[in-house]
């Protein structure tokens, strides 16, 4: 959230806050440069309400830059869902490596699964042709298995 940066002050207000909350970044930017009123506010909410999370949406558009972005300021939950999928499950769907790569590597859990069909991202991945994304998948269970427990070892003795 570049606004954020520019100087917004998410505690300033309720519908700021609540904006920043949702993740409208156009009911945001409306706020902080336009200074919309209360009536406007509401109808910027209600227009942005059921929209995909701004991290599914920079996914679903393979924009790398700012899903590193949203990643790096650790202002996204990466576990969120929309519709039950989280972003990564999104990105393997698609089959966006470099995307699923840059998620695996902000901490997004490689073993969440979605609502609707209980499958995981490597099986999505795999399931819609994309065996490069599953295998790096399921590549980072392993080594995430190995690391949980060389470190489980490393404390036992």
């Amino acid at each position: 959230m570049l606004l954020l940066k520019a100087g917004a002050d998410p505690d300033a207000g309720g519908a700021l806050a609540e904006a920043l909350e949702r993740r409208h970044e156009g009911v945001v930017e409306a706020l902080v440069m336009g200074g919309a009123g209360g009536q406007d506010v509401k109808g910027l909410l209600a227009k942005y309400q059921g929209r995909p999370p701004l991290l599914h949406m920079a996914v679903s558009t393979r924009d790398l830059g700012k899903v590193q972005m949203l990643c790096k300021d650790g202002m996204i939950d990466l576990e969120e869902k929309f519709e039950g999928r989280t972003a990564l499950w999104l990105a393997a769907s698609l089959g966006y490596g470099e995307v699923v790569d840059v998620l695996l590597d902000c901490g997004a859990s490689w073993e969440t699964r979605d609502d609707e069909g209980g499958k995981m991202p490597c099986e999505v991945a795999y399931g819609n042709g994309y065996k490069a994304v599953g295998y790096t998948l399921a590549r980072w269970k392993e080594i995430s298995w190995s690391a949980l427990m060389a470190g489980q070892r490393g404390g036992d003795g």
